[in-house]
């Protein structure tokens, strides 16, 4: 019988992959999208191989046997040359054993055949199946093992490709620790559903989530090359995820988790979150047959029937074991009875439940080393839970006073433990100094104790709750203390943490701090505001008047008009082509835009004292010839002669500098009547061009607006005359002049040579001689304008023709 094909496409678009926002994930836009093919590449297909061993008593699309029976499957293409998983589905009937083995070819020979541990089934309603995850597979075979009274029957085949998905170890992911939370015995850092790539990141929608409180965790392995990096990790995952929800028609992943080699932690069963933490429930998956409610299944990636574990695989199950069973007091080391009445480990592995090698030996035998890890763990989780918070809101991150000031600040906490907070009585709530733990802090003059700045003062929020001394759990508290600035300059981050003083300090380390800026005595300021720039500046056209605000936060007063200006920053004192040296804001020179200006709100004082704001007011203008782009003007108050000042706030004002448009009308003046050149002659050319573009032309200087050769450009021509042969020879073979003059009056062709400067409107003259150099004939010669060292102007198709005659 012949296979029949059928391949199915599913993608995720990046758009999709932040699904996770809600839940506090963000990643970034640019991550590739999960696309994941699967191609059926075999249905029915027990016609089509061959028995080996024993005798087949169902013979055509079933095999069965009373005894023994071996039975192998012709070759299959899959069609898919980057296959990383091959899926086998098949009903079963009897009581009688079945043995599953898969074999793949990349192209360059056979595998070994893999002996596969059917997957359990999510329920008692649909067929059997295996998954091998392998890679690049471009053939694969099968063989089934049959003992005692057994049928299979409707056999299919899957080869998918999820290869291709998103890796977010290859760009920084503000991503979560399980929970959202970090903390000095870090939650679990696991990899979500978007991070890896699922199509269904948000939801289940075809497998709608149960839930129960947990008793049990196995441990599973997923028979497949042991993986170290996340994208071949994530793409098992993918995988598994496929053959469990699509060919297996379950409608999700079974397991739980999914650990890999390096230790990440992937989430496999989709749950919702805020239901599972608000009931203290688990979701049930579909991983250990007759035993998926009141169990979590954790699955290693890797054959560990032959291949070793590594340590971060063993840690991390045991941490996300331990993490899960802290809720419910479970002990990682206990023992329980399960539903037949035997002893159970409350981490054990799948053969302890129903018949199979999962998850091989070579893990099965470490399951102690990853309960007492687990322990650990577990024991760390529950003593955070007792004493536990959360961030609410608190007072401006960032503070910057003078030695010796004072600034009041604040934080609202949430009791997020068991344990009610209180303020008097023992034990007392308080923060604390932290990183390192009970320092002796530098802003604390005015502090209960050099490491204690003191308890709450009330609940948030105050109303009638304000003189109440406890904050029970899921309520908020608010601490105030008062931080003074030592006489040492410089930015100090101070870090906080709870402690219930006489019970223990609050486990959890989420980073609380301020960052407090002591300023130096003397010369110092803080940015204000700054004008805005155009979208775009012409080049010798536009210019643009500016101002920067900057208050000063020193302690001595800046003089209007002094010492104290602005300069050119990002190399410091660099000479700007910006600078305007003529108007009524013009640059005190090309490395200083301006001084004060004036005193905002008090334009009459003649100095800016210490927390008054100053005004600084200059005009940016772009030079004719710069080319189009996008600048950046860096300033810094700079008091000269004697230093920089401190701070580097970027000041910049943007410089979108627009293309120049270079244009010209050509009108022609020949010398005389004659159109007929003698050969050994020289004739006279007058040429006008208007300037009907933007920018001025330039007669002189390093970028000179000239006549030259065209078509093609910067040839040399040969009807230039040299010097001695004209009263204006070329100035090279293909320039045949520069600006001459200005034309006063087009008509009689009346020029101003002594001013070779065309501002836009105006008409340049140009003065060339040529000589008839050639055997007689006609002849075309091109010209354009060019800019030199910059750019030509359109070319126009300019172009005269030069009879030569006897």
């Amino acid at each position: 019988m012949p296979n029949k094909h059928r391949k199915t496409y599913l993608g995720v678009t990046a758009g999709a992959l932040l699904l996770a926002a809600a839940a506090g994930l963000y990643l970034d836009a640019r991550q590739p999208a999960t696309d994941i093919r699967n191609h059926e590449i075999g249905r029915d297909s027990l016609g089509d191989g061959r028995v080996t061993a024993g005798t087949d008593t169902a013979p055509g699309n079933a095999i069965a046997t009373t005894t023994e029976l071996a039975y192998e499957s012709p070759e299959l293409e899959t069609g898919l040359p980057k296959a990383n998983a091959i899926g086998v589905n098949w009903t079963q009937e009897g009581d009688g054993e079945a043995e599953l083995e898969v074999r793949t070819n990349d192209g360059d020979g056979w595998s070994e055949w893999s002996e596969l541990d059917g997957d359990d089934r999510k329920d008692g309603t649909v067929e059997h199946s295996a998954i091998l995850l392998t890679e690049n597979a471009e053939r694969t075979q099968y063989r089934f093992a049959l003992s005692g009274n057994v049928k299979l029957s409707k056999p299919k085949v899957f080869a998918i490709d999820a290869t291709t998905g998103p890796d977010p170890e290859k760009k920084t992911v503000i991503g979560q620790m399980f929970g959202g939370k970090a903390s000095a015995i870090s939650n679990p850092r696991i990899y979500s559903r978007s991070e890896w790539g699922s199509p269904e990141a948000g939801g289940s929608p075809r497998w709608t989530p149960n839930y129960h409180k947990l008793q049990r965790v196995m441990v599973h392995h997923t028979v497949s090359n042991a993986t170290n990096s996340f994208s071949s990790s994530a793409a098992n995952v993918r995988a598994i995820w496929y053959q469990h929800a699509n060919n297996n028609n379950w409608g999700d992943i079974g397991y739980n988790y999914l650990v890999d080699m390096g230790g990440r932690i992937f989430q496999g069963r989709y749950y919702n979150k805020a239901h599972a933490e608000a009931n203290d429930v688990e979701v049930e998956g579909g991983h250990t047959f007759g035993y998926n409610d009141r169990s979590i299944g954790i699955a290693a990636l890797g054959d560990f029937r032959y291949d070793g574990s590594s340590g971060a695989l063993r840690e991390n199950i045991g941490k996300i074991a331990g993490f899960k069973m802290a809720p419910y007091k479970l002990g990682a080391t206990a023992r329980y009875q399960d539903e037949s009445g035997r002893s159970q480990y409350r981490i054990g592995g799948h053969r302890n439940y129903t018949s199979t090698t999962c998850p091989g030996n070579n893990l099965y035998n470490v399951l102690g080393t990853i309960r007492n890890r687990a322990q650990v763990y577990r024991d760390a989780y529950v003593a955070q839970s007792t004493w536990d918070y959360g961030y609410v809101s608190k007072s401006s991150h960032n503070v910057s006073f003078r030695p010796g000031q004072t600034s009041d600040i604040h934080i609202v906490l949430r009791n997020d433990g068991e344990n009610v907070w209180r303020n008097e009585g023992s034990p007392i709530v308080r923060l604390g100094t932290d990183r390192p733990r009970d320092r002796n802090s530098k802003f604390a003059a005015t502090w209960l104790a050099p490491s204690r700045t003191g308890t709450f003062e009330d609940q948030a929020g105050g109303g009638d709750d304000a003189d109440i001394h406890t904050v029970q759990p899921g309520e908020t508290a608010r601490f105030e203390f008062t931080v003074t600035a030592p006489s040492t300059p410089g930015t100090y981050k101070e870090y906080f943490r709870p402690v219930a003083d006489g019970a223990g300090w609050f486990y959890r380390d989420i980073g609380m701090h301020w960052s407090l800026k002591v300023l130096p005595p003397g010369y110092n300021y803080g940015f204000v505001s700054k004008s805005a720039t155009p979208a775009t500046i012409t080049p010798g056209v536009d210019t643009q008047d500016v101002t920067v605000r900057l208050e000063n936060t020193g302690t001595e007063s800046w003089p209007v008009d002094g010492a104290l200006r602005l300069g050119t920053d990002r190399g410091r004192d660099h000479k700007s082509a910006f600078v305007t040296t003529a108007g009524p804001d013009p640059w005190i020179s090309r490395t200083r835009p301006s001084a004060v200006d004036s005193v905002v709100g008090a334009p009459g004082d003649t100095a800016v004292d210490p927390g008054q704001v100053a005004e600084f007011d200059f005009t940016i203008t772009v030079p004719a010839g710069l080319a189009a782009g996008n600048y950046k003007l860096y300033v810094r108050p700079v008091l000269d002669g004697v230093k920089w000042l401190p701070e580097d706030y970027g000041i910049n004002f943007p410089v979108p500098v627009a293309p120049q448009r270079r244009t010209g009308t050509w009108t022609t003046r020949y010398d005389g009547s004659q159109t007929n050149f003698q050969q050994g002659t020289v004739k006279r050319v007058r040429l006008a061009i208007a300037n009907t573009g933007r920018m001025t032309w330039q007669g002189s200087g390093p970028d000179q607006v000239r006549l030259a050769t065209s078509n093609p450009k910067d040839r040399s021509s040969a009807f230039r005359t040299e010097v001695g042969e004209a009263p204006d020879a070329w100035l090279s073979p293909n320039r045949a002049s520069a600006i001459d003059g200005t034309v006063t009056d087009v008509d009689t062709m009346t020029v101003d040579t002594g001013d070779t400067t065309i501002e836009p409107g105006q008409v340049a003259f140009f003065d060339i001689y040529l000589k008839a150099d050639r055997p007689v004939g006609t002849y075309r010669e091109y010209f354009a304008l060019v800019q030199e060292g910059i750019a030509w102007f359109p070319d126009t198709g300019y172009n005269m023709y030069l009879r030569v005659v006897e």
